[in-house]
């Protein structure tokens, strides 16, 4: 079922190399100029000692609802309000595991946040600061910054880019097994009509080596991955490695459990089922 290559993968960068919006980078250390840190560990861990002079603490959790659903963009930004963000700030994101963090960071870009750098090294090997802040019950400052809403597309609109013939090129991050519809973790297995597979785990081991140019640069590409969570951390690391995206945010899970078409598709055996 696992068919990727190496020069899938390959062809897949070369798809989506483009230039990337400044606002959003990664890098080893802690930027020169960030002005606040956001730590995106539990929030006892942080709470404990976090990095830097003015860490605040924003667990992944504070911005997903059920089934890892988005939370409403009034209450994000109310969050951050609670932070004391306004969005003009220039923040760093750190964190232990890096599919929270990046998931944090890609919020915080499309919410409309200055410039965000994900920092690839564990806050365990960065310069201890004092406690990190945790959110309030009330907000402290309005969050002003615009948000940059055109990096998210909607179900409905990519169906009719898709049927149209227009659409960018969509590519999947989820694990191959699941592209190809070998495991199902919605209503049925399989990718978005046309996708290309270009696993996550893969798409970050391949950061800092050079890539063959195995297909000439074709403009902006559509990402997702089984839903909002890991398709926001897949929106990250795109985007750093140079590629200008636009999320489905909804991913494998919400197009599963409707009518549209599918490729590779799978289905539970009834028996299974039953």
């Amino acid at each position: 079922m696992i068919r990727a290559s190496a020069v899938v993968l390959a062809a897949c960068i070369a798809v989506i190399a483009a230039p990337a919006a400044a606002e959003l980078r990664g890098q080893r250390g802690m930027p020169a100029g960030a002005e606040v840190v956001i730590d995106t560990r539990p929030a006892v861990h942080c709470a404990a000692g976090s990095v830097g002079p003015d860490a605040r603490c924003l667990p992944a959790n504070l911005l997903f609802g059920l089934r890892g659903r988005l939370v409403d963009p009034k209450v994000l930004l109310w969050r951050l309000g609670t932070l004391g963000l306004t969005g003009a700030e220039r923040v760093a994101v750190i964190g232990d595991d890096p599919a929270p963090r990046d998931a944090v960071a890609a919020l915080l870009h499309i919410a409309g946040q200055a410039a965000v750098t994900v920092v690839e090294t564990p806050p365990s090997a960065l310069p201890p600061g004092g406690p990190g802040r945790t959110a309030g019950l009330v907000r402290e400052v309005v969050y002003t910054a615009p948000m940059r809403d055109d990096l998210l597309i909607l179900r409905d609109e990519l169906a009719a880019l898709l049927r149209s013939g227009a659409a960018p090129a969509v590519v999947d991050g989820r694990p191959e097994e699941d592209y190809w519809g070998g495991r199902m973790r919605g209503l049925r297995g399989g990718h978005l009509p046309g996708a290309q597979s270009l696993p996550l785990e893969r798409l970050r081991a391949s950061r800092g080596r050079p890539v063959p140019d195995v297909l000439p640069p074709a403009g902006p590409v559509v990402a997702y991955a089984h839903g909002a969570p890991d398709g926001l951390a897949f929106f990250t690391a795109l985007t750093v490695q140079g590629a200008t995206a636009r999320l489905y945010a909804g991913g494998w899970a919400e197009w599963a459990a409707s009518p549209l078409p599918a490729d590779a598709q799978t289905h539970p055996d009834p028996a299974e089922r039953g």
